[in-house]
């Protein structure tokens, strides 16, 4: 059996969502083949690169523009050049002998509906939804099955008419090492250990005078992820000589799972890195669209602080905070909470249930 994924690098997220799917089909069954396609540099070889270059200009230069675009095609319905992709993913679903097909980004579930209702192709299409709020370009005809992060995302669903029956709540698929079930485990040491990263963009969360009283603070040990931004860690490391500087790391869950709080950005796939890894989140100033969702479900669920405005982002908010040893253990408590009632539902599950090679396990 072949299992289709596709994704997109627009940021890091949808990516690793994908590989965290790929993971759990091949952990769960080796007889089902998953592969991974980046959607963009399937359609445009040549100039994928450089759409995913402007994309993160974009994000890092002007983010009222990025929300604005986002509010916009919210309300905009229509797929450009429909036909023509229809008939590449017509190839690609052939060249893969593909038997299902999973998506983690809104661009192909649409794309991949228009292609199903053009050919006559019945191959079966889930969808995994990558953050709390679900923009109205999730939702696309003949969609199997939705395996959304939370209650929250199931009721904006509902509400935008998809039907209860196929919605599934899992979480944001996330890594097995990030997985743990030590979760509410960590014991609080004397030296606070503080992460800062601000996903692979490397926009870092907080102002320069949190992490200059941050760099003051004896008690605190601070390591900053820059990402792949290599302009940020050179400078990061020589004006704080104290922290522990790394660029792009695979070692995020080891970092995470040896930290007391994570200062960072609240995108869906760290959010749920942190909440597998019991790790209470400091969120500051969130901005883009999607992020501003994410962060109201952590206030929610009461699982960090978000700091709705960068002045309240101070350095002896942020050592209370971690100082609480009182709340950081509730937020562990929460975090703990929501990824046991997560794993009553396992994607892969569902989908072989739904293709009658399974029993179904939900509860």
């Amino acid at each position: 059996m072949n299992i289709m994924i596709l994704t997109a690098r627009f940021g890091m997220g949808h990516y690793k969502v994908a590989e965290a799917i790929k993971e759990d089909i091949e952990k769960n069954d080796s007889d089902i083949k998953a592969t991974i396609v980046d959607f963009m540099s399937f359609l445009l070889p040549k100039t994928s690169k450089l759409i995913y270059t402007c994309y993160d200009q974009l994000v890092f230069r002007n983010a009222r523009l990025y929300n604005a675009i986002g509010n916009a095609s919210n309300k905009v319905s229509g797929l450009p050049l429909k036909y023509i992709i229809a008939l590449r993913i017509s190839k690609l679903v052939k060249d893969n002998n593909a038997d299902a097909i999973i998506v983690d980004f809104p661009l192909c579930s649409n794309y991949i509906s228009a292609y199903k209702e053009m050919s006559g192709n019945s191959i079966p299409m889930y969808t995994c939804i990558t953050d709390v709020p679900a923009h109205s370009d999730w939702i696309a005809e003949d969609t199997r099955l939705y395996f959304v992060s939370s209650e929250e995302t199931e009721a904006t669903l509902i509400e935008k008419g998809v039907d209860a029956d196929i919605i599934r709540i899992t979480g944001v698929p996330v890594r097995n090492e990030f997985k743990s079930d030590e979760t509410t485990k960590k014991d609080i040491e004397e030296k606070r250990k503080l992460l800062v990263m601000g996903g692979g963009l490397g926009l870092l969360p907080g102002s320069d005078e949190l992490l200059d009283r941050l760099s003051h603070m004896d008690d605190v040990r601070v390591t900053i992820v820059a990402g792949k931004n290599k302009e940020l860690e050179t400078k990061m490391a020589d004006k704080y000589p104290g922290f522990r500087v790394l660029g792009y790391t695979e070692e995020i869950s080891k970092l995470m799972k040896e930290s007391d709080a994570v200062i960072t950005k609240p995108g869906g796939v760290t959010m749920f890195e942190a909440i597998n890894t019991g790790t209470p989140m400091y969120i500051v100033r969130p901005f883009l669209l999607q992020e501003l969702g994410n962060a109201r479900y952590i206030e929610k669920k009461h699982i960090g602080r978000v700091l709705w405005y960068e002045k309240d982002a101070t350095a002896d908010d942020i050592e209370a905070y971690i100082n609480n040893a009182g709340d950081i253990e509730a937020m562990k408590d929460n975090m703990y909470t929501i990824v046991k009632k997560d794993e009553k539902c396992d994607i892969i599950t569902e989908i072989l249930s739904d293709m009658g090679k399974a029993e179904l396990k939900c509860s």
